[in-house]
């Protein structure tokens, strides 16, 4: 089985979806009730529905009832939060510690609750430039970014039962992007989404998710080697 966090919406249920269709069974989890309606209707008993918050220890519990001790062959760490846009001398702290609860605390709680049960699995990170290049007005999102890269990395190295795979998507029609194009005022950050949109750039989630799917099922153990991350924006990258 597979669990995908942050399954609701966005990169997270395009995935879990996309698993579903192959025939996998996937454990779902995220925090907004009956999420998973249409997808319990179509896929039946391959959808185990977890409605809990991954930040805190009793919505980690519940995925592990839900998980019931059975192996694990992948986790796709995709829950997020509204990370506020917001420049360096507005952040909120408060906040910012409940956003690195959820993108930074979170999978690693996880990986360890699971580690017995991830033997030869696969982990997906969804990563993110912002973690290494800074986006003016951006500040606390490339800050929870850049400590989310470097759990994933930290992972990589020390958890060798399983695989981490980080996945950089790229731009990607989610809320938050959506937020930022809706905005009212003008920023070099939504100026440069704008840009991206308008060039018919921006990945649709669905598409995202096929390609996490393909990793997560499809790549063998020389792609998964060759590289340190997966690039959805790099050719070289789909050999599939």
């Amino acid at each position: 089985m597979y669990i995908v966090t942050g399954a609701s919406s966005g990169i997270g249920l395009a995935t879990a979806q996309e698993l579903l269709s192959r025939g996998e069974t996937v454990v779902v989890a995220a925090r907004r009730p009956n999420a998973f309606d249409a997808l319990q209707q179509q896929y039946g008993t391959s959808v185990i529905a977890v409605y809990a918050d991954v930040a805190s220890t009793d919505g980690r519990e519940k995925i592990a009832i839900a998980v019931n001790g059975r192996r694990i062959k992948g986790i796709v760490h995709s829950a997020g939060s509204p990370i506020a846009l917001a420049s360096y001398t507005q952040l909120n702290t408060e906040h910012m510690v409940l956003d690195m609860a959820v993108h930074v605390a979170a999978p690693i709680a996880l990986n360890n609750h699971f580690k017995d049960q991830l033997q030869q699995a696969r982990i997906v990170y969804i990563d993110s430039y912002s973690a290494t290049e800074l986006r003016e007005g951006w500040s606390g999102y490339s800050i929870i970014k850049a400590a989310a890269q470097m759990a994933a990395k930290s992972a990589a190295a020390e958890f060798t039962q399983a695989t981490v795979i980080r996945v950089f998507p790229g731009g990607v029609r989610t809320p938050l992007v959506n937020a930022v194009l809706d905005a009212s005022v003008a920023s070099p950050t939504r100026d440069i989404f704008k840009a991206i949109d308008e060039a018919g750039e921006l990945a649709e989630p669905d598409t995202i998710g096929r390609y996490i799917s393909d990793i997560m099922l499809l790549a063998n153990e020389e792609q998964l080697n060759a590289r340190q991350f997966w690039d959805f924006g790099n050719s070289a990258d789909h050999p599939f």
